[in-house]
This record gives structure tokens, sequence and C-alpha cells, in this order.
């Protein structure tokens, strides 16, 4: 069996060391938004800024060198089994300049037991990746590693929603087989277009195998993800219900979804959660969770997992709440808001007042509004931006601004627009990275280095931002000229006369982009 271990643990090295996996920044896997969701569900788990955060399968630390970056008295371990990912990121740690990070090419398996105790796990993207003696030690260990009021973030393929998704894995990884190439991301691609246009009409799953194929990410320089996606020796969807009793053996608990708004019915529609209310009725906890992921065919979840004696600690959770949420959405007011939302038109009455207003967030999601207080909110929100706003002053500002409005209501409208719409969220003011305090002006910390490694040599690695949010932009010479000065003074250089290859209004402009993207606060 050791054997036999060893022998998978150096193919899927070499797997990622020929097809390294672009690393990027997973925003629900932040330590302050997990700290967040864990208050939501009841939970107090350590401050961020000082905490020992651990990620397991790092990749090149696309995820865990913008902890290390923007919390400089955090200290970050990232372990992958992967050595190229590995020295790239180390790479790019020493281009940063970063002291409170460390990254290790060894299976997670093998941790070291002098690495100690972490306020915060995270797995994303291991679990359905790697055989059931892999997902024993991943759950090892958070069971070692994990301080007893910690929290990890463990993301995973789950059914019914991905019995879709192995319909494509069968049909490539069998496409490959009969020219003699079952790996090759390019014969896989060649059935794409083949669930798109070569189904037959009457087939009952050609609508939603159409839609699939459409979103299967195109392009040479998405091949890691169909190479790991669907050609990977193992990948292991898993129920709810079955991931939580392998929890169970190791004395740890599912919470809920990380992303606490996916656990309720009413982000998905008044009827659905209407009808879904009535069938769950008496039902609560895990049981409650998986009849809301075959009403919904859900593909993929975020597990929030602590210690089980932890989980007991709780006031207000899911084991003890029915027809309710598994959260408590009245700890909506201590929490912190944010987010970017570009206005793109009103539908207005007779009297040119808005009815029904349509935003577009940075990831070009289309958010629709019709209730004049989160209208004010999600207006107010996209002002302060990139900097947050908390849930009291968000009421307060609604009591003020609308007061013809019924007040009391003003909570349960806060809970609705945490439920409708995707928002930045932390836990407190003090577990923000410093960059996104009052005081603060100009770029983020160590994202101009990582900009400029960038544009001198391919990296397969994201930017990041404020928020944890990701993007891949290419900036000009002349740009990355007026980026590092902004990189080396606190003033804009647009105010000195900018670059001599850019004019006064096309440096407003880029500084404008930035702060856009809160790349610069």
């Amino acid at each position: 069996m050791h054997e036999l271990q060893n022998d998978f643990l150096t193919a899927l090295a070499a797997s990622y060391d020929q097809q390294p996996y672009f690393s990027n920044v997973f925003p629900w896997s932040a330590p302050a938004y997990l700290r967040a969701a864990a208050y939501l569900y009841g939970l107090e788990t350590p401050p961020v800024a000082q905490a020992r955060i651990l990620e397991l399968g790092c990749a090149a630390g696309g995820n865990c060198i913008p902890i290390a970056s923007l919390y400089p008295d955090a200290e970050v371990v990232g372990v992958d089994i992967s050595a190229t990912q590995i020295a790239q990121g180390q790479h790019v740690i020493r281009q940063m300049g970063l002291h409170n990070i460390q990254l290790l090419a060894q299976c997670f398996s093998q941790l070291p037991v002098e690495l100690g105790q972490f306020d915060y796990i995270v797995a994303h993207g291991v679990w359905s990746w790697v055989p059931e003696v892999i997902q024993q030690a991943l759950l090892r260990v958070c069971q070692q590693h994990l301080k007893p009021d910690g929290a990890a973030y463990i993301s995973f393929n789950t059914y019914p929603g991905w019995k879709l998704q192995e319909v494509f894995r069968d049909a490539m990884l069998f496409h490959g087989q009969q020219f003699g190439a079952p790996n090759s991301v390019e014969r896989a691609r060649e059935m794409i277009p083949f669930f798109q246009h070569g189904l037959a009409a009457d087939n009952p799953l050609k609508t939603a195998l159409a839609e699939q194929a459409a979103a299967i990410p195109t392009g040479v320089e998405n091949d890691y993800y169909i190479a790991h996606e669907y050609l990977e020796l193992h990948n292991t969807p898993i129920y709810l219900q079955d991931f939580t009793q392998r929890l169970a053996r190791y004395g740890l608990r599912h919470i809920g979804d990380v992303e606490a708004r996916n656990e309720y019915p009413q982000r998905y529609g008044a009827q659905f959660a209407q009808h879904f209310k009535l069938f769950a009725h008496g039902h609560k906890g895990v049981a409650r969770q998986q009849y809301l992921d075959f009403a919904l065919g859900r593909q993929f979840r975020k597990s929030l997992v602590v210690h089980k004696d932890f989980a007991a600690q709780a006031q207000t959770q899911m084991f003890s709440r029915s027809d309710q949420g598994p959260a408590d959405l009245t700890r909506l007011t201590a929490l912190q808001f944010a987010g970017w939302f570009e206005l793109e038109s009103h539908t207005k009455d007779v009297a040119g007042q808005p009815v029904v207003s349509f935003y577009r967030n940075l990831q070009h999601e289309s958010v629709r509004v019709t209730d004049p207080v989160h209208r004010l909110w999600v207006e107010y929100l996209h002002e302060c931006w990139p900097r947050p706003v908390s849930g009291r002053d968000l009421l307060r500002l609604a009591q003020q601004e609308l007061p013809h409005l019924n007040a009391p209501s003003h909570l349960e409208r806060l809970q609705q627009w945490y439920v409708q719409l995707p928002l930045n969220i932390a836990r407190s003011y003090d577990d923000l990275p410093p960059c996104l305090h009052d005081l603060y002006e100009g770029l983020i910390p160590g994202i101009y280095p990582l900009l400029a490694a960038r544009a001198q040599e391919e990296i397969g690695m994201s930017d990041f931002n404020a928020w944890f949010q990701s993007s891949t932009a290419r900036f000009s010479s002349a740009e990355m000229q007026i980026l590092r000065q902004l990189a080396q003074q606190d003033q804009c250089p647009a105010k000195e006369g900018g670059s001599p290859q850019l004019s006064a209004e096309q440096v407003d402009a880029l500084v404008a982009n930035l702060r856009k993207y809160a790349l610069y606060i």
C-alpha cells in the first residue's frame, strides 16, 4: 500500500510539473472572509492580523502569497507536491521581499510535526483530485494542526451536479483512448463542439450538456484546467452527507458553505424558496443542505470545517435551526461590507423614480435591484469602494436617507440584501488588511513587484487586490513606469507632470482604473 501511495504521489507531482495549475486567489478562502463566515454561523475564530495560516495544495502560491503580503504580521505556510510550482512561488516571494511565508515542496501527508498548529487551514481544489488515502491525510492534518478554535476551508466537487460533469470526463477520456492519447488536452477539446452541436434532438440531456460545454474555458492558456479537471487520474466527487461522515471520523464537523448565502433557498427565487420551505420543513443541518443540493444540482462546495467540540459552542448554528437557513443573519450588522457596482440602467415609473436598477460588478455579473434601500446601499458601497462599510452604518444610512420607510424592517432588508447580492465581507475593521484602513493611500503592498515580474517573464500566477479578487491585467511599459513611481512614493505622479510617455489625463485614468480594481487605495 505504501509503495502504491508513493507511486501515485510521484505521478501526481509529475503531472503538475508538466502542466502547472495557473495559481489564482480564491476570495472565499481569504482568512478575513472565513472569520466573517464563521461568525455568521455562531463561531468566533482567531483574529486575522497575526494569525498562522496553512494552505495545502498551494500550487505556486497565488492564494497564500497575497495573504502574506497584505498581512505582514501573519505567518503563512504553503505546501504543494509540485517542486516546479513551489520553485516558481519562491522566486516570486524573493521578488516581493516577503519574510513571513515559506513554501514547502512535499506532500501534506508528510507534514512535519514541528510546524505546529494553525488558526486557518485552506485546501482549495485538493480533495476531489486525490485518492481516499490522501483525503484521509488531509483530514488528519486538520485534526492535528488546526487550533481548537480555528477554521478550515475545504472545497470539493459534489453530487448531484457533478454527475453531469462526469459525462464530459468519461467522454474526453474515451475519445483520447481511441487515438492512444487518453490524457491529451487537444483530443479532449474535440469533444466540446460534439456536445454543443452533435447531440441528437431527443437526447434528454441535450440542453444541459450544451450549456455546460459552452462554460468550459477556451484558449490554450486554460489547458491546465482541462488537464486537471477532466483528465486527472483521480476525480472523485462526493455527496455532502458522505463528506460530513468522513469528517466525523476525525472529530471534525462541516458547518456550512463558506459563502453562507448559498445555503438560503431565497437566493434562488421566491417561488423556489416557498416550495423548498414546505418540502424541507422539519429537516435541519446537513440533511436540509443535502436536500438543497439535490434541488439545485450543486456541483461545487466550499465547506467551513471546525473541530467537533468547537462547533458545539455555537449558540445559533445549523444543528438547531430548521425552517431558517443555518447562519444567524442578525449578525450581519457586525460585519464589514464592500463592493463595486457600476450602474447600467434604471427602469423608471411615470414619476421618473427608479423601479428596477441594473448594476454590474467587477466579475461582470449583472445585479438586479428593486428595493429602494438595497439601491441606496449598493450605490453607497460603490461610492466608498474599495473601503468597507459596516452593517450598522448601512442601517443608520437607510434610516437617515429614507425615513419614510419602516425602520424596523431595515434589518430584514439587510438580510435579504446579503442573500441576493455578491458582496465582499470581513468580520471586523481590525481583520481588514492595513491597506484598507482609513489613513492608507497608495498601491496595495506587494502588487508592483508581482506585476513587474509578470511583465518581465511568464509567471503562472494572477495578481490580487485588497479584497482577494484576481485578474490577469497587463500594463504597457509606460504604465509600468507610473506603477513603479506609485510604488516608490505616496503621491500620485500625475500631480508632478506624469510620465514623458503619458499625459496627465492618461495617468489619472490609470490611477482611476487601479482604484476600480482595488489595486490602489
